[in-house]
């Protein structure tokens, strides 16, 4: 008896200091084990989510830090809120931040093919998204000059291209002819082909378009601008005192060469993002940033709408300045590659077109037409800034606006303008 109390002693002794090394073993790795960026409370977010994300984004980066992270599902997600950060990950870790999470790249691909060929692609692995990101990443990794929209040399590239838009397109042709065709683009435009003035191969490549690049987003990119004209009329009228300077009353510019209207719409594009939580990357491998924890598989949000107000690239980051585009030194700034367009290797391949398209309708519009608020109950009808609908891209959602001619003059010369082949 006396023996078993003695042995059990001795293995208490013992076992007393291999549990406090133990402990202080696993303290230790406690330390030195990465930890992931601060997040909300919860193990699943998605619920704050389902309405105006980015307001809560905006929110979790206020009181969880710069980069912070967020769980949807089983998803991990990290977020952004400053250029540098985005620049650190997604330009100089390209090579792990270039990916897209699958989640993303299904859903765009999917709606992109609704809306053009009527039809949904349910995986990534579908022969035609497959082809499809062939054709992206040849235009995106030769080398072109910025407004070449289609791959046409080599020509073994444009025979792959060719038969790509002609097989999506004959496809809708067929369902057509056995009447199991839904509405999308290509319908509407089979049946108007003769009107249009295309043959098959012309048609084929104008319906293609929306793969490449969403004119949605030049469209919404105006009515921001028209926004900003109705809360800003002073930065209105400098714009058509410089139009007048430099073009004159009696003609139209085929150019875009008013550099106060353009820094308009470069400052309405930060002012009301497009997509203002811009389009997420995807992480390839495990990543440690500044002590955080960024696993494989993570989706990288960049907070677009907190970085176009980052005091270190935008001071006073709330005020409408136009002049802050002009004569800049910022490489970012001068270029316009300042997060509207994305980051590092995924950013927009049709960001020169969409910038041209948007400088070239916005220039011809302010020459001719003078944006005025509408009139209701008897008071000038001035949409409220922050209105604007939630998903991927944001437009103002109770935008109302006139526009009259500046003069009879302006309004012929605009009747004339639209007459001519080839006018825009």
């Amino acid at each position: 008896m006396l023996f078993e109390a003695a042995t059990l002693h001795n293995l208490l002794v013992l076992a007393l200091p291999l549990a406090i090394i133990v402990f202080l073993l696993q303290a230790a790795f406690r330390k030195t084990e990465p930890k992931l960026p601060p997040s909300p409370p919860g193990s699943d977010h998605a619920k704050y989510l389902q309405t105006d994300r980015w307001n809560v984004f905006k929110a979790w980066n206020e009181k969880y830090g710069n980069v912070a992270s967020f769980y949807t599902g089983q998803q991990l997600n990290v977020l952004l809120g400053t250029m540098e950060g985005a620049i650190n990950l997604l330009e100089k870790a390209g090579e792990t931040f270039s990916s897209r999470p699958d989640f993303v790249m299904g859903h765009m691909a999917s709606t992109m093919f609704q809306m053009a060929y009527g039809r949904r692609v349910t995986s990534m692995e579908d022969p035609l998204v497959t082809e499809h990101d062939g054709v992206e990443e040849f235009a995106l990794t030769s080398p072109q000059k910025p407004l070449q929209w289609f791959s046409w040399e080599p020509e073994a590239r444009r025979d792959t291209n060719t038969r790509l838009y002609m097989t999506v397109m004959n496809d809708v042709k067929k369902r057509m002819e056995e009447g199991t065709q839904v509405p999308c683009t290509t319908q509407w435009a089979l049946e108007r082909q003769k009107e249009l003035g295309f043959d098959d191969l012309e048609l084929s490549y104008a319906l293609s378009s929306p793969w490449a690049a969403g004119t949605g987003t030049v469209s919404t990119a105006i009515e921001i601008a028209m926004l900003a004209i109705l809360h800003y009329p002073e930065a209105y009228a400098k714009i058509n005192e410089e139009m007048d300077k430099v073009v004159g009353r009696d003609r139209i510019s085929p150019y875009p060469i008013y550099p106060y209207g353009n820094g308009l719409t470069c400052v309405g594009c930060r002012w009301r993002l497009v997509t203002p939580t811009v389009i997420a990357h995807s992480s390839t491998q495990d990543y440690t940033y500044k002590g955080m924890f960024i696993p494989k598989d993570t989706a990288i949000y960049p907070n677009g709408t907190r970085m176009m107000r980052d005091p270190a690239v935008f001071p006073d980051g709330d005020a409408f300045k136009q002049e802050r585009f002009l004569n800049v030194t910022d490489p970012r700034l001068q270029t316009y590659k300042f997060g509207v367009f994305g980051f590092g290797r995924r950013i927009c391949p049709g960001m020169y077109v969409a910038l041209q398209s948007l400088y070239m309708a916005m220039a011809r519009m302010l020459w001719a037409f003078e944006v005025l608020p509408v009139i209701e109950n008897g008071k000038p009808y001035i949409p409220d800034p922050d209105d604007f609908s939630y998903g991927l891209v944001s437009y103002p959602a109770a935008l109302k606006y006139r526009l009259v001619a500046r003069s009879e003059n302006h309004r012929e010369i605009a009747m004339r303008e639209a007459e001519l082949p080839g006018s825009y």
